[in-house]
């Protein structure tokens, strides 16, 4: 039954209805107990889910609560790169716990088999947020490179060109 809850609960979060979406994965917990792969999939739901949450509220508690169950779920798949680098960028977009960001999306990076462009985004923008430009730089350009077109990868590469100076390019 977890199971169902799960999917149950991912159909919710589609749909926008997160407050649901959070208690019914809640309840998909009170049903699994060693399904690591599963557990760490409702964790991983729920992170996005109180995310979604705080962006939409300014809600610190909703942050909060988002971040546990980001590291819930790396607690059961500590190589998750999709969790990794979800976390990992939206402790960016916050900027906080920048250090911890910037050493899960290494790890992210490290690990997986080919250049994902989201995840080299992702990296250039914890770098970014460290003021470490000409690193960031880099990386958006090696996002871009693998395929990276999408609008947010070009905004972040605006705001890093900015910062460098290089107004003209940007």
């Amino acid at each position: 039954q977890g199971n169902l809850y799960y999917y149950k609960g991912l159909a919710e979060f589609y749909e926008k209805d997160y407050n649901e979406s959070i208690q019914t994965l809640n309840n998909a917990l009170l049903y699994i107990l060693d399904d690591a792969g599963l557990l760490s999939g409702i964790y991983e739901a729920l992170g996005k889910a109180y995310h979604t949450l705080a962006e939409q509220e300014s809600s610190s508690i909703y942050h909060s609560k988002s971040d546990e169950s980001y590291e819930k779920a790396l607690e059961y798949d500590p190589k998750n790169i999709y969790i990794l680098n979800n976390y990992s960028y939206y402790l960016s977009l916050r900027g906080e716990n920048l250090e911890l960001a910037k050493d899960m999306i290494e790890k992210c990076i490290s690990i997986s088999i080919e250049p994902n462009p989201s995840f080299l985004d992702t990296y250039a923008w914890v770098l970014f947020k460290l003021n470490e430009y000409d690193d960031a730089l880099k990386m958006i350009r090696k996002s871009i490179q693998f395929g990276g077109e999408s609008a947010i990868i070009f905004e972040h590469y605006w705001d890093i060109l900015r910062a460098l100076g290089l107004l003209e390019e940007a």
